[in-house]
C-alpha cells in the first residue's frame, strides 16, 4: 500500500507541473491597462516570461519528499508537459497557461492527479491534488528552451 502511494504521489506531482508548465497564455481582448509598477506601458506590452523549460520539482507526500522534473514545451499558443520520475515518464493530458498561473492533469499509471501552480521567474509553487490527497509543489527551472 506504501508503494502505491508514493507511486499515486509522484503522480500527482509530475501532473501539477505538467499543468503549469503546459498552459496556454490567453492575451487580453479588453482595452490596455497599466501595468502594476505604472510605467506607462500597457499589460500587452510587457512580456509575461513562459514557462517553457526542464524544471525540477520536490513534492510534499504522505510518504516524504518525492523528486523529479517537468519539461513544459510550447507548440504555437499551446502548452504541453511530460512529467519524468523515477517509475517512468508520462505526458500530461491537459495543461493551460494563464499569465503566471498553471494548471493541468496527468494520469500515472490510473492516477489521476491535478496541478494549480504559479511561477515566477526560474521558480514554481502550487499544490497537487489526487483522490483526497492535497501536496505542496515547489520547482525550480533548471533549463529554458
Amino acid at each position: 500500500m506504501k508503494k502505491f502511494m508514493s507511486l499515486h504521489t509522484i503522480s500527482f506531482v509530475l501532473l501539477t507541473m505538467l499543468i503549469l508548465y503546459g498552459c496556454a497564455v490567453k492575451p487580453t481582448a479588453s482595452k490596455p491597462e497599466k501595468d502594476v509598477l505604472d510605467t506607462g506601458k500597457s499589460k500587452e506590452s510587457v512580456k509575461i516570461d513562459s514557462p517553457v523549460g526542464t524544471w525540477e520539482y520536490s513534492l510534499e507526500t504522505p510518504d516524504g519528499i518525492q523528486t523529479g522534473s517537468i519539461k513544459i514545451i510550447q507548440i504555437q499558443e499551446k502548452y504541453s508537459a511530460e512529467l519524468v520520475m523515477g517509475i517512468g515518464n508520462f505526458d500530461f493530458q491537459f495543461m493551460e497557461v494563464e499569465g503566471e498561473k498553471i494548471t493541468g492533469s496527468v494520469d500515472i499509471m490510473g492516477a489521476i492527479s491535478h496541478m494549480e501552480a504559479k511561477y515566477e521567474g526560474d521558480e514554481m509553487t502550487g499544490t497537487v491534488f489526487q483522490d483526497d490527497l492535497v501536496m505542496k509543489l515547489k520547482a525550480v527551472r533548471t533549463e529554458r528552451d
